[in-house]
């Protein structure tokens, strides 16, 4: 992959992973993130090997719409957090790098960080 590619992809800097998140501050991201992933991705025997590498020694886990849903409910919601960075009162809270100019962009289209999650969740369908 070309690094101009490469650069335009929104990926959290590695570093985020040795952080507590907001929602949990008795764990590192990484803790928290990783056993849900693993849940999600490791269904069946041919991802051993991927299970041991995290540390895993059990059997797959079982298909369950229900928990696989909540789980990617979970994650949404932690990824919300990490990308749209807010203020406790919930308004936006200036980005590491962003300039003030992107901030007033962004606010334009976004007044809140809530209207980025809907309209992400629920985009407008063009006809």
């Amino acid at each position: 992959m070309k690094y101009n590619v490469f650069r335009q992809l929104a990926v959290l800097p590695p570093s985020i992973h040795k952080l507590s998140p907001a929602w949990n501050a008795t764990m590192l991201l990484i803790d928290w993130l990783a056993p849900r992933v693993l849940e999600l991705a490791y269904t069946a025997h041919d991802l051993t090997s991927l299970a041991r590498d995290w540390g895993y020694d059990g059997t797959p886990f079982l298909w369950n719409e229900a928990r696989r849903f909540e789980i990617r409910c979970e994650l949404d919601a932690a990824f919300f957090h990490l990308y749209l960075p807010c203020e406790s009162d919930g308004a936006w809270h200036k980005a590491e790098g962003e300039t003030p100019e992107q901030l007033a962009m962004l606010k334009r289209h976004f007044p809140q960080p809530r209207d980025a999650v809907a309209y992400i969740l629920d985009p407008p369908v063009s006809t």
